[in-house]
């Protein structure tokens, strides 16, 4: 998810059939539909039980902050948190690497940009093709190019 997607995520985004609907804080509003595992089911409930322990009604943002308000916070604190421990946090490295990970779960590989390989258009016995992954995650991630995920995996 993006920052401002997550930001304004809520669980009841997460459907008894398994499907996630994100729609607030999309791009262009668009809304985008994902099948959930047992792995973000488990983190959504423990979302349900951060927002229930701290009052907060409608998102992970406190109540008592807009949008633009907690986002000047949260990218305050990974400024000093990257000056305090010389590091380079940065939420969009987080779809990076969920890119390159799921790339791996589809494939059975690691991606080109993490192998500096590319890969061969004929494979032999893969779980998914290149293609059909970079596919699969272009829609998940909502940017449904093809261009785009060559910037997050590399070019195959």
């Amino acid at each position: 998810m993006r920052f401002k997607e997550s930001a304004l995520f809520f669980e009841q985004a997460l459907r008894r059939n398994g499907e996630i609907n994100i729609d607030k804080g999309t791009k262009g509003g668009q809304l985008r539909t994902l099948q959930s595992n047992e792995k973000q089911k488990e983190l959504i409930k423990e979302l349900k039980d951060f927002r229930k322990n701290y009052n907060f009604c409608k998102s992970l943002i406190p109540d008592s902050m807009n949008f633009k308000q907690w986002q000047n916070f949260a990218y305050h604190v990974v400024k000093n948190f990257n000056e305090t421990n010389k590091q380079k946090y940065n939420f969009h490295g987080e779809r990076h690497f969920y890119a390159q990970y799921r790339y791996k779960e589809l494939t059975g590989h690691e991606p080109p940009v993490k192998s500096n390989e590319r890969i061969p258009i004929k494979e032999e016995n893969p779980s998914m093709t290149d293609y059909e992954a970079r596919m699969r995650f272009s829609e998940e991630l909502g940017h449904h190019r093809l261009d785009i995920t060559n910037y997050y995996l590399g070019k195959s």
